[in-house]
């Protein structure tokens, strides 16, 4: 972020839902160049807003892997409840801050329900898919205010992942760095899928790690009732069975080589079931009687682990910048950095960009690229066959 005098700036609304379904974040950010005709982004007003509860009860089950909808119109009556309640949340928004210049756009990635880039086999489909509900023509409609979503569709017809989105935003925001630190600039992102960013001679990198929170928010509710691990507390009371670690660390997803993106999809309370069946009698001699707050433990390692496995294939040294919900936690920040000691690990938020609100801002970003005709799908980043402008424009009027 910056105060430097800028030119032709716009104000946009950046919009994210995460997977843990803990909030809508909002955030209002100024978007333009300086006289160098670089690029700056301030961040004005942010907010965080609940859903309602009965509202998020049904989300969470539409995004499981086993949801049978009884009809079309029970996924199609949660996208405009889904839309309704973030048009509500917009114009509370405005209200609260007082807004009064002209907002360009909304950037709103949606919920994310299925994200299948690749066809599957045994499907009848010929061509890999990633779902966001949104109704962005109701959004515009109800806020008034021009709308772009649905980010990742163009980049899997295109042949990429659709995903992550962010690695060219957070090269935009910390590419500096490479001037400051001898070594690797890397930013991760720490939301229910880690994901990390990178560049190298001005191009443009970045995938999805393995989980980061999603498996240890679904371990916790089942055993303890709670939405997430606050702080990592649960998990510090536990003790790490390292085969059981080694065991998961075995997954194929983590050899793989990037580009590569993953999701709720597979790694899920289902593929962690399965994981722990598969585990040998032996080897749970060998961590003695695993307990669910051991599991818990172990799960904070396997995301810290998998980060730092993907982080020293890029470099054995540099700066980690880290940010998303995950940062909150503690323990986990804590192992992540043990596993890295040759790493400077920082939390975008000591760098001045709010590591609470960045991902919001990337979706502001996003909807600027688009407004603008900015190719913020990057082919090194999804492996599709071309950069391409990202997102479906809607217009108020």
């Amino acid at each position: 972020m910056s105060s430097t005098q800028v030119n032709n700036t716009e104000f946009y609304l950046g919009i994210m839902t995460g997977t843990s379904l803990d909030g809508v974040d909002i955030a209002l950010v100024e978007i333009g160049v300086d006289q160098d005709s670089k690029p700056v982004i301030e961040l004005h007003h942010s907010r965080a807003f609940h859903l309602p509860e009965s509202l998020t009860e049904q989300l969470a089950e539409l995004s499981q892997v086993d949801f049978e909808p009884t009809s079309l119109f029970q996924i199609k009556a949660l996208e405009q409840a889904y839309t309704l309640a973030i048009a509500d949340c917009v114009n509370a928004f405005v209200r609260q801050i007082r807004w009064s210049q002209p907002i360009k756009a909304i950037g709103c990635h949606g919920l994310t329900v299925c994200h299948h880039p690749k066809p599957e086999p045994e499907s009848d489909l010929e061509q890999g898919f990633s779902w966001q509900i949104l109704d962005g023509s109701l959004l515009a409609a109800k806020t008034q205010l021009d709308v772009v979503y649905d980010f990742r569709s163009k980049d899997v017809a295109l042949g990429g992942e659709g995903a992550p989105l962010v690695p060219p935003f957070h090269q935009t925001l910390f590419q500096y760095l490479d001037e400051q630190h001898q070594g690797q600039t890397i930013c991760l992102n720490l939301g229910g899928i880690a994901n990390i960013s990178f560049w190298r001679d001005q191009l443009c990198y970045g995938f999805d790690t393995g989980p980061a929170n999603t498996l240890m928010d679904s371990w916790i509710q089942l055993y303890q009732q709670q939405p997430y691990d606050a702080d990592g507390q649960w998990a510090a009371q536990g003790q790490v069975c390292g085969a059981l670690l080694a065991h998961l660390l075995k997954d194929e997803y983590f050899s793989l080589p990037f580009p590569k993106s993953t999701g709720k999809e597979y790694f899920n309370l289902s593929w962690l079931k399965q994981k722990i069946a598969n585990f040998s009698d032996t080897s749970k001699q060998t961590c003695g009687n695993i307990k669910a707050v051991d599991v818990q433990a172990t799960l904070l390692h396997l995301t810290a682990k998998s980060i730092a496995m993907a982080v020293e294939k890029l470099s054995d040294k540099g700066v980690l910048v880290c940010c998303g919900g995950g940062v909150r936690n503690s323990q986990l920040m804590s192992v992540v950095a043990d596993y890295l000691p040759n790493y400077e690990v920082k939390t975008s938020t000591e760098l001045g960009v709010s590591s609470d609100d960045i991902e919001a801002m990337a979706f502001a970003w996003l909807g600027y690229c688009r407004v603008h005709g900015i190719p913020a799908g990057k082919a090194t980043v999804t492996n599709a066959h071309t950069d391409s402008v990202l997102g479906a424009w809607v217009t108020a009027q």
